[in-house]
């Protein structure tokens, strides 16, 4: 038997290697295991892999607890094709995964659109894969610093913006803004 460790969202486990004393070819088989048909092996090099990236949080092996089982067998192509057979247990580890903003559509930007004199922007959301604790800063765009931003995600103007006398940055009142979520994973 063997153990390998392996980081949840890749898909490389192991290379798994034979020595025959008569140096008859070697062939790789996957031949047991309750997870074998969530691999792939190079037959002739022995190269282990997951068909699909394992994810820590929704496990897919039989029973649910991230140690996948398998069963390589290695056969020589000499008189009798003789074999051994080794199990192999994979342990998907987990791993931190970066947050998710799913406000405004959750794309790279969004357009906002406010009456003047309005202080309240939009409050930031975003999702953490691990359910780590989430932070919000403002951390570029032209006109980061006439905005704040709390705890929540809340952004908001310092001082109300009066459309007759823009503070943006090319005086369009088009204000631009970068929030980063930070996890604390």
């Amino acid at each position: 038997t063997a153990a390998v460790e392996v980081a949840e969202n890749t898909t490389d486990v192991t290379t798994v290697t034979a020595t025959d004393p008569d140096d008859d070819g070697l062939a790789y088989t996957l031949t047991g295991g309750a997870d074998k048909d969530l691999f792939d092996l190079n037959a002739g090099f022995g190269v282990l892999t997951f068909k699909t990236a394992p994810d820590f949080e929704t496990p897919a092996d039989a029973d649910s607890d991230n140690q996948y089982l398998v069963e390589i067998t290695v056969t020589d192509d000499g008189t009798g094709n003789l074999a051994d057979s080794q199990t192999l247990t994979i342990t998907v580890t987990d791993a931190n995964e970066p947050p998710v903003i799913t406000s405004n559509d959750g794309g790279p930007t969004a357009q906002i659109s406010l009456s003047e004199g309005t202080k309240a922007v939009t409050t930031v959301a975003a999702t953490d894969p691990d359910g780590d604790t989430l932070n919000y800063s403002l951390t570029g765009g032209a006109d980061s610093a006439l905005f704040s931003i709390d705890a929540s995600g809340a952004i908001a103007f310092k001082d109300a913006p009066d459309f007759a006398d823009p503070k943006d940055a090319d005086k369009d009142n088009a204000y631009v803004v970068e929030v980063t979520a930070t996890d604390d994973g």
